[in-house]
């Protein structure tokens, strides 16, 4: 009778414990496959490098999506820091930056560094001449920088150097 009750023990035993690893592995397996449909889902997309003189032409087909900007600070607005220009190689194309929310106001002691800016582009709206059909007199700078549409960019992060980077070295010419 011992013998009998021992050999029960032992069975129960070895059911308890093949029970067990079949529930682990089961889990285990799941868990696999929880990671590999989370691996699949996630698509990272990098911000879209892009230079301050092409800005203008191509910001109505990056509304929406995050940028990478770099130029210099030409000017910090006064009155609570929350917008910045910068230019690039044309200092008459400069690219509007607007602070992101939560975040710390541009200072002034800022204007003349270089900085790197990701953030997302915006549109802006369009300037209207004052009084329902009223005309007014277009010259050949109003024209080019008015009633089109305009875009910014809303800062997310940014970065501020010291002085602007060194162009690029020029190829030396071999005399022959």
């Amino acid at each position: 009778m011992y013998k009998n009750f021992l050999t029960l023990i032992v069975i129960a035993g070895l059911l308890i414990s093949c029970s067990g690893d079949a529930t682990q592995q089961k889990d285990e397996a799941t868990q696999e496959e929880t990671q590999e449909v989370t691996t699949e889902a996630v698509e990272v997309i990098e911000p879209v490098l892009i230079a301050v003189v092409d800005f203008k032409d191509k910001a109505g087909e990056l509304v929406g999506q995050e940028i990478l900007i770099e130029g210099t600070i030409i000017h910090v607005c006064k009155h609570g820091g929350r917008k910045m220009f910068i230019i690039g190689d044309d200092p008459d194309e400069p690219v509007k930056i607007v602070l992101g929310e939560e975040m710390v106001a541009f200072q002034p002691e800022m204007e003349g560094k270089y900085v790197k800016v990701n953030g997302i582009v915006e549109g802006m709206d369009v300037e209207e001449p004052e009084g329902e059909g009223k005309e007014h007199e277009q010259d050949e700078e109003h024209e080019g920088k008015y009633h089109k549409k305009q875009y910014s960019v809303k800062c997310l992060k940014y970065a501020v150097k010291e002085e602007e980077p060194p162009p690029p070295p020029e190829e030396e010419e071999v005399e022959e």
